[in-house]
């Protein structure tokens, strides 16, 4: 999903943090340069990502569609 977008994985770094909906541990990628995230989870039958930047904040959490499509939207919104 990087490359296809444009991204060369080694631009970024993998954290294990801790689930905002399952409690469990998941990885989220880093941007290396800027410290901009993405991490998602599924938990009470619902689908969470959270990201930096956000549309209108810093951060933000959201429980919207398909990963690919939340993804996707995350590099975009890096990218500018």
């Amino acid at each position: 999903m990087l490359r296809t977008n444009g991204w060369d994985p080694s631009d970024f770094e993998w954290r294990d943090v801790q689930g905002y909906a399952s409690n469990e541990t998941i990885s989220k990628p880093v941007h290396k340069s800027s410290g901009h995230f993405f991490s998602f989870d599924n938990g009470e039958g619902n689908v969470y990502s959270s990201f930096s930047p956000g549309a209108q904040k810093t951060s933000e959490s959201a429980n919207l569609g398909e990963f690919d499509a939340q993804l996707t939207g995350w590099l975009f919104g890096l990218a500018i």
